[in-house]
């Protein structure tokens, strides 16, 4: 899969993953896999449930940061929101992690805003309304509940 994706040939990396046993497609690095074809293919849905499944099933940030960093390099800041806030939820606002909680806070509190701005510009009221309910959970300091970093319909 990882070659396939290194050749942007989506079409193999797919057929190689629906090989896959159930076992194979369960392990967190080939959830990742499916959520960087799923960025590359603009699958908003199926990225959000990958997404999912890499924060249930890993105790691995890395995974979440690669996750990041993966949805900015395809340009979807909406997605690269999603994966910062599911390290949020997986450190659990907990300041005694390895994590450093207010840079990983600001982080996520600026590119919350870059996406509010994009959707206010585009006249998306319900993200902008979405992600400004985000914002003010993280500025209360409180966890995200999973409902905030599932995207509304029509996000990208």
């Amino acid at each position: 899969m990882l070659c396939a994706l290194g050749r942007q040939d989506i079409g193999s990396a797919r057929d190689i993953y629906d090989s896959m046993s159930d076992k194979v497609k369960n392990e967190p690095v080939t959830i990742f896999l499916m959520y960087k074809i799923a960025l590359r293919c603009g699958e908003v849905e199926l990225a959000t449930q990958c997404l999912e499944k890499i924060t249930s099933q890993s105790e691995n940030l890395n995974l979440l940061y690669a996750c990041v960093l993966d949805s900015q390099q395809v340009g979807s800041k909406p997605q690269a929101l999603a994966a910062l806030q599911a390290v949020l939820v997986k450190v659990g606002f907990d300041p005694t992690t390895s994590v450093h909680l207010p840079a990983l806070l600001r982080v996520t509190i600026k590119l919350s805003i870059k996406v509010i701005d994009e959707a206010r510009a585009g006249h998306n009221t319900d993200r902008v309304c979405h992600h400004t309910d985000t914002l003010c959970q993280l500025f209360e300091g409180g966890e995200i509940p999973q409902r905030f970093w599932k995207f509304p319909a029509n996000t990208s």
